[in-house]
C-alpha cells in the first residue's frame, strides 16, 4: 500500500522515492534526489511552522473543502482518511505550499513534502523545479523555467506500474514553472519583485480525477484559484460532474496562473521607463563641464541595466513555456486522445484555451519588444553616462597636470629665488668678516688709545706714577703679539 510506505516517510525517504518513481532513469534521479537533501536546510520549515493548505471536493459534493495540514501525522490521519473510504476520494485536489516570500523557507517539513509526493505518485521532476525556493539572499534561480511532460492514453507505458496510487490508468502529468512581476505595497524601496509558481497537474480521462500540487511565496495564486477558478465559478455549475467538466475545469485553472504570468509586466516595464528617464535622461542633455557625474549615477543604471536583462529573459521563457503548454494541450493531448472520450467532448474546451494562451503570448511578446528597447536604450544611456565620466576624469587629469605644471615652475622660481639670496648672503657673510677681521685687528689698540686719551686729557690719573714713558702712552709693545691672535682665532 501507498500510505504504509508514507507513513514512514523520513528524511531518508527521498532517493527512495526517486528512484523507485523511475526505474529506468535512476542515475539521473539519484543525483536530483542528492541536490534536494542538500538543499533541505534551506528549502523545508521545522514542523512548527508548517502550514499545508488542501482544498478539495469529494465524492458527489459540488463544493469544496479546505483544510490547513500543520503536522505530519496530521497530514498522514488526512491522507489515510481517504485511502480507508474509498468513496471520499477527491474529483480535485489542491496541494498549496507556500512561504513568507520568493526568498524564504516553505511553510513544509521534508517529511510532509515526501508522503504527498509518494501519495499521489508525483513526478520526480517536480523536485527540480522546487528546489528554485528556499531561504537565500538573493534570488539566484530567479530565471529558472521550464515545461515537463508525461501522456499515457490507452495502454500504460512498460516502465510505469499500473497499481500506483496517484498517477493516472489513462491521462497525462506535467509540470511546469512560471514567473511574474509583482507589485509590493509595503516595500517603498523595491516596489516590485519577480516572483515563481510551479505547478504540477496529472488528470486522469478515465474517472475526471485530476491532483494539483501549486508552490508559491505567497497566498495570491491560491486566492485566486479559489475565487476565480472554474471549479468555484457558478457560470460552470456542471464542474467536476463528468470527466470532460473537469477536463475544462483543469484548462480554467491553467489559465488562471497563465494570466497571473503575464498580467503585470506592462506596468512593471513602465517602472523600469521611469527609473530609466530619473537615473540618466541628464546625460542628453548636460554639460559635462558644468554637471558633475558621480559613480553612484553609474552603479544605479547598471542596477537597472540588470533587471531589465532579468525581465527579458524571464519573459522569454515564459513565452517558451505557455507555447509548450498550449502546443501539449493542442497537438498531444488533442490528437493522441482523439479516441478519449473525455477529450474528444472537449475539443470546443481546448480550442478556446489554446486561443486565450495565444493572446497571452502575444502579449508577453509584446513586452519582450519593449524591454528589447529599453535594454538598447539603457545601454546607450549608461554608455554616455560612461563616457561622461571618462571625459570628467580626463578633464580632472588635465587640470591636476597644469596645476602640477605650475606648481612645478613656482618651485623653480622659489628655487631660483633661494639660491640668489643663498648667493647673496654668501657674500654679506664674507663682508661681515673683513668687517669683523678689522674691527679685531684694531681693537687692542683702541681701547689702549682710550686708556692714554684718558691719562691725557686727565680723566684718569694711575696711582703707582703720575708720569708715562712714550711706549706706554700709545700702547705696550706685547699688545701685537695678543692682536695677531685673535686674528687666527677668527680664522
Amino acid at each position: 500500500m501507498a500510505m504504509q510506505r508514507t507513513s514512514k516517510a523520513t528524511n531518508q525517504d527521498v532517493p527512495h522515492y526517486v528512484g523507485d518513481l523511475q526505474p529506468y532513469n535512476k542515475h539521473q534521479y539519484g543525483k536530483l534526489a542528492k541536490r534536494i537533501q542538500e538543499c533541505s536546510r534551506r528549502l523545508f520549515c521545522d514542523e512548527s511552522k508548517a502550514r499545508v493548505i488542501f482544498w478539495e471536493t469529494c465524492g458527489e459534493r459540488r463544493d469544496f473543502i479546505s483544510q490547513t495540514l500543520v503536522s505530519y501525522e496530521g497530514m498522514l490521519q488526512r491522507l489515510r482518511s481517504l485511502e480507508w473510504d474509498p468513496g471520499k476520494s477527491p474529483l480535485c485536489r489542491f496541494v498549496f505550499i507556500e512561504a513568507k516570500h520568493s526568498r524564504a523557507e516553505l511553510y513544509i517539513t521534508e517529511q510532509m513534502l515526501m508522503s504527498v509526493l509518494i501519495y499521489h505518485q508525483v513526478s520526480p521532476w517536480f523536485l527540480e523545479f522546487l528546489m528554485i525556493f528556499g531561504k537565500r539572499e538573493k534570488a539566484t534561480e530567479a530565471k529558472f523555467g521550464g515545461f515537463r511532460c508525461e501522456i499515457a492514453f490507452g495502454a500504460r507505458s512498460k516502465h510505469v506500474s499500473s497499481s500506483r496510487l496517484g498517477q493516472p490508468k489513462s491521462g497525462f502529468r506535467l509540470c511546469y514553472s512560471l514567473s511574474s512581476a509583482e507589485e509590493s505595497e509595503s516595500n517603498t524601496s523595491r516596489p516590485w519583485s519577480i516572483r515563481q509558481t510551479v505547478v504540477y497537474h496529472s488528470f486522469d480521462s478515465d474517472t475526471g480525477c485530476s491532483t494539483w500540487i501549486v508552490v508559491k511565496g505567497n497566498s495570491l495564486i491560491r486566492t485566486r484559484v479559489v475565487d476565480q477558478g472554474s471549479v468555484s465559478n457558478p457560470d460552470l455549475p456542471e464542474a467536476h460532474k463528468s470527466p470532460a467538466a473537469s477536463f475544462a475545469a483543469s484548462l480554467f485553472t491553467h489559465l488562471v496562473i497563465s494570466d497571473w504570468s503575464g498580467e503585470e509586466w506592462r506596468w512593471y516595464i513602465t517602472y523600469l521607463e521611469g527609473e530609466m528617464e530619473k537615473t540618466t535622461d541628464h546625460t542628453k542633455t548636460a554639460n559635462p563641464d558644468l554637471y558633475q557625474y558621480t559613480f553612484a549615477e553609474l552603479q544605479r543604471c547598471e542596477n537597472l541595466l540588470e533587471k531589465v536583462e532579468d525581465a527579458l529573459f524571464i519573459c522569454r521563457t515564459n513565452v517558451r513555456v505557455l507555447s509548450e503548454l498550449n502546443s501539449f494541450y493542442v497537438d498531444q493531448v488533442g490528437l493522441q486522445g482523439t479516441e478519449e472520450p473525455t477529450i474528444h467532448d472537449s475539443e470546443q474546451d481546448i480550442r478556446q484555451f489554446s486561443r486565450r494562451v495565444r493572446y497571452i503570448v502575444e502579449d508577453l511578446r509584446l513586452q519582450v519588444a519593449r524591454l528589447e528597447s529599453l535594454l538598447r536604450l539603457l545601454t546607450g544611456r549608461k554608455s554616455l553616462l560612461l563616457s561622461s565620466l571618462e571625459y570628467q576624469n580626463a578633464q580632472a587629469s588635465n587640470k591636476m597636470a597644469q596645476e602640477a605644471h605650475l606648481s612645478a615652475v613656482r618651485m623653480e622660481r622659489l628655487t631660483e629665488q633661494m639660491n640668489l639670496i643663498a648667493r647673496r648672503t654668501e657674500q654679506e657673510t664674507v663682508t661681515m668678516r673683513i668687517i669683523a677681521l678689522v674691527a679685531i685687528f684694531f681693537l687692542p689698540g683702541t681701547f689702549i688709545t682710550a686708556s692714554a686719551s684718558l691719562v691725557l686729557f686727565g680723566g684718569y690719573r694711575p696711582i703707582s706714577s703720575a708720569v708715562k714713558t712714550d711706549g706706554e702712552r700709545f700702547g705696550r709693545a706685547d699688545d701685537l703679539p695678543k692682536t695677531i691672535t685673535e686674528f687666527d682665532l677668527i680664522d
